[in-house]
Protein backbone atom coordinates (compact mmCIF):
# COMPACT_ATOMS: atom_id res chain seq x y z
CA UNK A 1 0.00 0.00 0.00
CA UNK A 2 3.44 2.53 0.37
CA UNK A 3 4.08 2.40 -3.20
CA UNK A 4 7.06 0.11 -2.49
CA UNK A 5 7.38 -2.91 -5.17
CA UNK A 6 9.18 -6.18 -4.29
CA UNK A 7 10.30 -9.04 -6.37
CA UNK A 8 10.20 -12.74 -5.48
CA UNK A 9 8.75 -15.90 -5.98
CA UNK A 10 5.39 -17.09 -5.01
CA UNK A 11 3.05 -20.09 -5.75
CA UNK A 12 0.32 -20.05 -8.18
CA UNK A 13 -2.61 -20.91 -5.24
CA UNK A 14 -2.39 -21.25 -2.24
CA UNK A 15 -0.32 -18.76 -0.23
CA UNK A 16 -1.89 -16.97 2.27
CA UNK A 17 -1.76 -18.21 6.08
CA UNK A 18 -3.45 -16.55 8.74
CA UNK A 19 -3.36 -13.32 6.83
CA UNK A 20 0.21 -12.93 5.95
CA UNK A 21 2.11 -14.81 3.29
CA UNK A 22 5.76 -15.92 3.05
CA UNK A 23 7.53 -15.36 -0.68
CA UNK A 24 11.43 -15.74 -1.82
CA UNK A 25 13.16 -12.68 -3.08
CA UNK A 26 15.41 -12.40 -6.05
CA UNK A 27 18.42 -12.33 -3.47
CA UNK A 28 17.25 -15.68 -2.01
CA UNK A 29 15.97 -14.25 1.20
CA UNK A 30 12.72 -16.05 2.52
CA UNK A 31 10.05 -12.26 3.15
CA UNK A 32 7.26 -12.45 5.08
CA UNK A 33 4.70 -9.41 4.57
CA UNK A 34 0.93 -8.92 6.02
CA UNK A 35 -2.40 -9.42 3.10
CA UNK A 36 -3.60 -6.07 4.28
CA UNK A 37 0.05 -4.20 3.31
CA UNK A 38 -0.41 -4.99 -0.14
CA UNK A 39 -2.36 -3.43 -2.82
CA UNK A 40 -1.55 -6.59 -5.35
CA UNK A 41 0.56 -9.15 -6.42
CA UNK A 42 1.28 -9.38 -9.98
CA UNK A 43 2.65 -12.35 -11.91
CA UNK A 44 4.97 -11.30 -14.22
CA UNK A 45 6.75 -13.03 -17.26
CA UNK A 46 10.43 -10.55 -16.54
CA UNK A 47 11.07 -8.93 -13.04
CA UNK A 48 11.29 -5.59 -15.21
CA UNK A 49 14.50 -4.57 -12.21
CA UNK A 50 15.40 -1.42 -13.91
CA UNK A 51 11.56 0.13 -13.86
CA UNK A 52 11.01 1.42 -10.55
CA UNK A 53 7.22 3.20 -11.79
CA UNK A 54 5.95 0.37 -12.87
CA UNK A 55 7.92 -2.98 -13.13
CA UNK A 56 4.83 -4.73 -13.56
CA UNK A 57 3.73 -2.70 -17.35
CA UNK A 58 0.06 -3.59 -16.39
CA UNK A 59 -0.91 -0.57 -19.20
CA UNK A 60 -4.27 -0.35 -19.34
CA UNK A 61 -6.48 -0.94 -16.08
CA UNK A 62 -9.62 -1.34 -18.30
CA UNK A 63 -10.87 -3.14 -21.30
CA UNK A 64 -11.31 -1.36 -24.02
CA UNK A 65 -14.04 -3.45 -25.29
CA UNK A 66 -15.57 -6.08 -24.06
CA UNK A 67 -13.13 -8.69 -23.12
CA UNK A 68 -13.44 -12.31 -25.81
CA UNK A 69 -12.33 -15.21 -23.23
CA UNK A 70 -14.74 -16.67 -20.62
CA UNK A 71 -15.14 -15.65 -17.03
CA UNK A 72 -16.56 -12.75 -14.81
CA UNK A 73 -15.68 -9.31 -16.46
CA UNK A 74 -14.98 -7.36 -12.64
CA UNK A 75 -14.41 -3.82 -12.00
CA UNK A 76 -12.54 -3.45 -8.58
CA UNK A 77 -12.43 -0.13 -6.86
CA UNK A 78 -9.63 -0.35 -4.34
CA UNK A 79 -8.38 1.62 -1.16
CA UNK A 80 -6.31 4.34 -3.09
CA UNK A 81 -9.74 4.98 -5.16
CA UNK A 82 -8.07 3.25 -8.42
CA UNK A 83 -10.50 1.01 -10.75
CA UNK A 84 -8.87 -2.01 -12.28
CA UNK A 85 -10.36 -4.06 -14.31
CA UNK A 86 -10.02 -8.09 -14.91
CA UNK A 87 -11.17 -11.38 -16.02
CA UNK A 88 -11.72 -13.90 -13.16
CA UNK A 89 -12.68 -17.69 -13.22
CA UNK A 90 -16.34 -18.22 -13.50
CA UNK A 91 -16.20 -21.07 -11.52
CA UNK A 92 -15.59 -22.78 -8.18
CA UNK A 93 -12.27 -21.64 -8.23
CA UNK A 94 -13.29 -18.07 -7.50
CA UNK A 95 -15.04 -18.92 -4.01
CA UNK A 96 -11.85 -20.91 -3.59
CA UNK A 97 -9.51 -18.48 -3.92
CA UNK A 98 -11.32 -16.11 -1.96
CA UNK A 99 -11.75 -18.19 1.05
CA UNK A 100 -8.32 -19.70 0.43
CA UNK A 101 -6.29 -16.74 -0.64
CA UNK A 102 -8.38 -14.21 0.74
CA UNK A 103 -8.58 -12.30 -2.54
CA UNK A 104 -9.33 -12.72 -6.25
CA UNK A 105 -7.23 -13.67 -9.09
CA UNK A 106 -7.68 -11.95 -12.42
CA UNK A 107 -6.54 -11.71 -15.96
CA UNK A 108 -5.44 -8.09 -16.61
CA UNK A 109 -7.05 -6.24 -19.32
CA UNK A 110 -3.77 -5.73 -21.29
CA UNK A 111 -2.41 -9.15 -22.60
CA UNK A 112 0.59 -7.27 -23.90
CA UNK A 113 1.57 -6.58 -20.41
CA UNK A 114 4.44 -8.04 -18.59
CA UNK A 115 1.89 -9.32 -15.84
CA UNK A 116 -0.17 -11.85 -16.99
CA UNK A 117 -1.76 -12.49 -14.16
CA UNK A 118 -2.83 -10.43 -10.98
CA UNK A 119 -3.98 -11.29 -7.22
CA UNK A 120 -5.90 -8.53 -5.20
CA UNK A 121 -6.52 -9.00 -1.49
CA UNK A 122 -10.19 -8.28 -0.24
CA UNK A 123 -8.52 -5.90 2.42
CA UNK A 124 -7.42 -3.75 -0.88
CA UNK A 125 -10.58 -4.02 -2.55
CA UNK A 126 -13.75 -1.27 -1.57
CA UNK A 127 -15.68 -2.23 -4.12
CA UNK A 128 -16.56 -5.14 -6.34
CA UNK A 129 -19.02 -4.86 -9.19
CA UNK A 130 -19.78 -7.53 -11.86
CA UNK A 131 -19.85 -6.14 -15.63
CA UNK A 132 -20.47 -9.41 -17.28
CA UNK A 133 -20.77 -12.69 -17.22
CA UNK A 134 -19.00 -14.29 -20.41
CA UNK A 135 -19.61 -17.65 -21.62
CA UNK A 136 -17.84 -20.03 -24.09
CA UNK A 137 -18.35 -19.30 -27.37
CA UNK A 138 -21.03 -20.61 -29.26
CA UNK A 139 -21.13 -22.24 -33.00
CA UNK A 140 -23.39 -21.65 -35.71
CA UNK A 141 -26.65 -22.66 -34.59
CA UNK A 142 -27.49 -25.89 -36.93
CA UNK A 143 -29.49 -25.07 -40.37
CA UNK A 144 -32.56 -27.46 -41.27
CA UNK A 145 -31.42 -29.81 -43.76
CA UNK A 146 -33.09 -29.40 -46.89
CA UNK A 147 -34.20 -32.78 -48.64
CA UNK A 148 -32.05 -33.26 -52.13
CA UNK A 149 -34.31 -33.27 -55.00
CA UNK A 150 -34.85 -36.17 -56.76
CA UNK A 151 -32.58 -36.30 -59.70
CA UNK A 152 -33.64 -38.16 -63.09
CA UNK A 153 -31.11 -40.98 -63.45
CA UNK A 154 -29.45 -39.76 -66.32
CA UNK A 155 -28.05 -43.11 -67.35
CA UNK A 156 -31.34 -45.46 -67.96
CA UNK A 157 -32.10 -46.37 -71.05
CA UNK A 158 -36.09 -45.41 -71.53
Amino acid sequence: MSGDVLHGYLPARSFVDAGRFTFLDTAGSVKVLLLKDIRHIAYVVDFNLTSKDDPESLGRQAFLARPRAEGLWLRLTLLDESLLEGLATADRRLFEDLVNDQGVFLVPPDPRSNAHRLFVPQSAIVAMEILAVIGAARGKKPTAKVPPRSQPNLFENG
